[in-house]
């Protein structure tokens, strides 16, 4: 139920952090779900960038750490890259989802919709991590008083979503 925001500059690295952490919550911690019958899952949503750059991040990052070695994405296939990454994210436990959304297409609902119908389909979300949530539009959220109620809204609401169901939530944002 934890909700952490990462802040940075512009291009300050803060997909590569973010994409990072993620590797390293699959690879260094054990799922612990509160129903044994569900299959605990990390899901990462971008509303920015493609998901073949962050598979190709993410295989370069394990890649490297297995071989200490240069990585040559070039050389790699979407699908190789793919099975790896979700080889090595699913070592301990986790299941593993990864998509890419328009955010145009979305709104904070469609996020907790999405989420439902995971939990619907037996999965026990444990984290969720969006990159990044300001890129959403903030329909439905408050927009009277002053600039930028609207953002703070949207992330109370997905903040105080997360928490009643025990979901630790992480996304970055840009100052």
């Amino acid at each position: 139920g934890e909700a952490t925001v990462i802040g940075a500059l512009q291009h300050k690295y803060k997909t590569g952090f973010t994409l990072s952490v993620f590797a390293q919550i699959a690879q260094f911690n054990k799922p612990l779900t509160r129903d044994p019958n569900k299959k605990p899952l990390l899901l990462r949503i971008s509303f920015e960038d493609e998901l073949t750059q962050n598979l190709q991040f993410l295989y370069q990052y394990l890649k490297y750490d297995e071989t200490l070695e240069f990585v040559d994405i070039k050389s790699v296939t979407a699908d190789e890259a793919t099975k790896y990454v979700k080889s090595k994210l699913s070592e301990t436990g986790f299941h593993v989802k990864m998509m890419r959304v328009d955010p145009s297409q979305w709104t904070y609902r469609s996020v907790c919709n999405r989420v439902i119908e995971l939990e619907a389909q037996g999965y026990s979300v444990e984290v969720v991590m969006l990159d990044y949530l300001a890129k959403l539009p903030t329909t439905g959220c408050a927009d009277n008083g002053a600039l930028g109620n609207d953002m703070m809204d949207l992330l109370s609401r997905m903040r105080n979503f997360f928490s009643a169901r025990g979901t630790a939530f992480i996304t970055p944002h840009q100052f």
